[in-house]
């Protein structure tokens, strides 16, 4: 047996942040566009603008800048805060998690 920890943020009964918000800023960290993480995660690109948007708006501050398309192409960039939001859900989270694995054995699997 293993227990499984789901974490989301939430913020006047509106999600705001979880593992999918996660993942979605990686993506466009890594792909510098929020197109193309939006393809890789398998959902479409007016989702993950809403997700972006809903979050933005929960937060009161921008996660992504972008650039629209031209002679170079257009981009996303994530803002300083987005890095820093990131940073904290991963140790929240996995923090989280390592407590609930850890009370998952003493309270289930010991004697």
């Amino acid at each position: 047996m293993k227990a499984k920890v789901a974490i989301w943020i939430r913020h006047n009964n509106c999600h705001v942040y979880g593992d999918g918000r996660q993942k979605l800023l990686e993506l466009v960290d890594k792909y510098k566009s929020l197109s193309r993480a939006a393809r890789e995660m398998g959902i479409a690109y007016r989702a993950a603008w809403g997700k972006i948007k809903t979050s933005e708006s929960a937060l009161g501050r921008k996660l992504l800048t972008t650039q629209v398309g031209g002679r170079k192409g257009g981009g996303s960039e994530l803002t300083d805060y987005a890095r820093e939001i990131s940073l904290k859900y991963k140790l929240f989270r996995d923090q989280v998690k390592q407590f609930a694995e850890e009370r998952f054995v003493e309270i289930f699997l010991s004697s």
